[in-house]
């Protein structure tokens, strides 16, 4: 899967490849984690953990939603 685009990876996520849906939450992971790593919510009872979760699965929905014609990149659009 590392000879893939990002872009080539979501193809293939949209064909139903699940191999494809992993490698893609594997390579994201630790900069989800690097992103949330920057929050604080303990004030309100959230955890960081909690807060990691949330992001992964986020980006999880995100994949399907993401679409390549709008000028920015995967990376790009799982931050914001």
């Amino acid at each position: 899967m590392e000879r893939y685009s990002d872009e080539e990876l979501l193809y293939l996520v949209r064909c139903g490849q699940e191999e494809a849906k992993n490698y893609l939450i594997d390579k994201y992971k630790r900069r989800i984690y690097n992103w949330i790593k920057h929050f604080d919510y303990s004030h309100l009872g959230i955890e960081h953990d909690d807060l990691i979760q949330i992001g992964l699965i986020r980006f999880w929905d995100g994949l399907d939603l993401y679409r390549n014609d709008q000028n920015t990149t995967l990376y790009t659009f799982s931050k914001l």
